[in-house]
């Protein structure tokens, strides 16, 4: 898989399917309902992830996100994510042009 060479100020989309939390059941003892939001992080380096942006989630569990590269972005890699429950479930790698 190639990387994809972004500049600080670009846009990035991420997409991903299944972001649900439990089953999806209905009725008295059905479980709290999944979310329709999640963080979005950028990690870079050593540096923990700084929250970008909110994905939405829809109905379905698929999530989408546009977010712009920091204009304090390094160059170098760096990696998109997007985690529900501690699972990292949407992730793309970029390289940082100098």
């Amino acid at each position: 898989m190639s990387q994809s060479t972004v500049s600080p100020g670009d846009e990035i989309t991420l997409t991903g399917s299944y972001f649900t939390v439990g089953c999806n059941d209905a009725g008295e003892d059905a479980p709290e309902p999944s979310p329709t939001t999640a963080p979005v992080l950028w990690v870079q380096g050593a540096t923990p992830g700084a929250t970008v942006a909110e994905a939405s989630i829809d109905e379905d569990g698929e999530l989408t996100s546009t977010i712009v590269v920091p204009a304090d972005a390094a160059a170098g890699d760096a990696t998109v994510s997007v985690s529900l429950d501690g699972a990292t479930t949407a992730e793309v790698s970029v390289s940082v042009a100098e």
